[in-house]
């Protein structure tokens, strides 16, 4: 695929070289095409004409290139993302907890501040995606995640209001 788009830009500069170059000689040399050049007027204008050529696509390219390492850039933290949180409920996965904790604890112990940590787990779960489904399973532990995440956010919004 790297190949072919590097052929594609070469094929381009020279298409862009060669229609330059028929633009723009009869400008430079006259009409006639059977009029005696100097070589060394020539060399100039292939010369000109080349870097003209060289420098648009450079910056096409260029241009190119900055868009597709945007694009790799927002993939790639979406990846992240993805790698870190649960699909369903949106709520962090085992190692995007792992993490987020490391994280919490060491602040908590660097300031001296106590810290908490909060373990769920839904009792007979199996037997409600059993008995209800796999789809109605899934809303439960939407449902779940919701009350959670509902819960952190106001928690931590009362303590950034008891704190300020």
């Amino acid at each position: 695929m790297l190949l072919l788009r590097t052929a594609r830009g070469v094929g381009a500069s020279i298409c862009a070289t060669i229609a330059l170059t028929y633009a723009v000689s009869p400008l430079l040399f006259g009409a006639d095409p059977d009029a005696l050049l100097r070589a060394g007027d020539v060399t100039v204008s292939v010369i000109c004409f080349g870097a003209i050529a060289c420098a648009m696509m450079g910056g096409v390219m260029g241009y190119r290139s900055s868009l597709l390492l945007q694009q790799v850039t927002l993939a790639r933290a979406e990846l992240w993302r993805m790698s870190r949180t649960d699909q369903l409920t949106g709520l962090l996965n085992r190692r995007g907890f792992d993490e987020a904790a490391i994280s919490a604890l060491e602040k908590a112990h660097g300031e001296n501040l106590p810290a908490v940590a909060l373990m769920c787990d839904i009792d007979c779960f199996k037997t409600i995606n059993d008995q209800f489904g796999h789809e109605f399973g899934d809303a439960v532990l939407v449902q779940i995640g919701e009350v959670l995440n509902s819960f952190a956010t106001s928690w931590w919004a009362g303590m950034a209001a008891r704190n300020s």
